[in-house]
């Protein structure tokens, strides 16, 4: 969790930094490449005996049937989007830090204000709420996506957008624990770990060759509709 906390503080203005010395491609190019070496330990995990699962690449879609794939994948995108959509802000609407590290503070803090009444919820009503997450979101791309080009509209967006977040995120895990809990092996799980993962690194190699950010916005209102099959 500290871990968490500090790469979310800390990132935003590191990747400004990257971007002002070596350009967009290179940012999102290093980016790619460290999530896809953090993906590679995953096929050595253990079991709590200690016994290594010894996972294959193959066994990833072998121990997920496609819908749970599906939403695995679409899941590393749709929170992949959101360090995109800081890139955003920072190459066309301010390249202010204050601006960045503003917008940033308001989605954590409306997150952080609505994640206690969103695991309530999510406690007896996962799907429901991650329908309400997913609508949400779809709804705050296209808002992005149309008409967001000034900080006041982007802090208005992640306002909205703190709060979509928490909405899918948190029934997220809640299905997905509930679901591994019921099972003995955790391979489904951590294969659907590696899929998260995999999403975010086709996202970012993709927008380092295109730079088309208007392609991702898209995507991000296209997405969440994978969570209905979940």
């Amino acid at each position: 969790k500290i871990m968490n906390v500090a790469a979310t503080a800390f990132a935003p203005a590191l990747g400004a930094v990257i971007i002002s010395l070596w350009g967009f491609s290179s940012l999102i190019s290093t980016v790619s490449v460290i999530l896809g070496l953090s993906i590679i330990p995953l096929f050595f995990s253990n079991n709590r005996s200690g016994v290594s699962y010894g996972i294959r690449f193959a066994d990833i879609f072998h121990h997920q049937v496609i819908r749970q794939a599906l939403n695995y994948f679409g899941h590393g995108i749709d929170q992949g989007l959101g360090v995109v959509w800081v890139l955003f802000i920072f190459l066309t609407i301010s390249q202010s830090l204050t601006v960045i590290g503003f917008a940033s503070s308001i989605a954590i803090f409306c997150s952080f204000i609505t994640i206690f009444f969103i695991g309530k919820l999510s406690n007896h009503h996962a799907r429901r709420v991650l329908s309400f997450g997913a609508t949400g979101t779809s709804f705050v791309w296209l808002a992005r996506l149309l008409y967001v080009n000034t900080p006041l509209l982007v802090y208005a967006s992640n306002v909205l957008g703190g709060i979509v977040t928490s909405a899918v995120v948190v029934p997220f895990s809640v299905i997905v624990y509930g679901r591994s809990s019921d099972q003995q092996s955790c391979r489904p799980l951590i294969t659907g770990e590696i899929l998260f993962h995999l999403g975010k690194v086709v996202l970012f190699s993709l927008l380092a060759i295109t730079q088309n950010f208007w392609g991702a916005f898209l995507a991000g209102a296209l997405i969440p509709l994978v969570y209905f099959l979940f």
